[in-house]
């Protein structure tokens, strides 16, 4: 799918995290203060060609980064133990930290 909308060939989906916004939970310390500078939970969300969610993560606390949070994840078992059946070619988009 990816190959024909994006003409990007061998692609199984895109990755990517997002800080979202909350107030400081309490007795949490710093736990949930982010890099930039605020309290957040972390939405990590894998996604098709056609924008359809195929897995999320929500709750990390803020200060986790997005290559600590994917690695404890379920969808980075599944990968590693090849339960989606991706093919070997193929690749998942992400910045440097996936």
């Amino acid at each position: 799918m990816f190959q024909r909308k994006w003409n990007f060939p061998r692609c199984c989906g895109a990755i990517d995290g997002k800080h979202v916004n909350i107030k400081c939970p309490l007795n949490n310390g710093s736990q949930f203060f982010n890099y930039k500078k605020f309290f957040s939970i972390v939405l990590c969300a894998f996604v098709g060609a056609q924008y359809c969610f195929h897995y999320i993560n929500v709750g990390a606390v803020g200060n986790a980064g997005d290559n600590d949070i994917s690695r404890d994840s379920d969808l980075y078992k599944a990968l590693e133990g090849n339960l989606l059946n991706f093919p070997r070619d193929h690749v998942i988009l992400g910045d440097e930290a996936f």
